[in-house]
């Protein structure tokens, strides 16, 4: 039994190593395509557990992915608040767009 789920660690391992990056990229996608669509609105609260929850990832990449979004200027992290959406004018949105 033992045998059994130490030979399957490795490769659980092996296959996440590279998953991360694909689940922030999905993630910061997602969450763009949100932004931009009118889905998230400015000044929305983007809490890390709800997006992971329902994207299905951990909420690592969606650490990242806010990270992404917010160099982008779609996102303010606020310490001890989370993740908001900006207010962008049309102009930004073009540029962002």
């Amino acid at each position: 039994m033992s045998e059994n789920v130490q030979g399957s660690d490795p490769n659980r391992r092996r296959g996440a190593s590279s998953s991360p990056g694909v689940a922030t990229h999905h993630v910061s996608a997602t969450l763009r395509d949100e932004i931009l669509g009118g889905r998230l609105l400015p000044g929305d609260r983007i809490g890390q557990g709800a997006v992971a929850e329902r994207l299905g990832v951990s909420r690592q990449p969606v650490r990242e992915a806010l990270r992404i979004l917010e160099s982008e200027g779609l996102v303010a992290q606020i310490s001890n608040v989370g993740a908001r959406v900006v207010s962008l004018d049309a102009a930004e949105l073009d540029e962002v767009y």
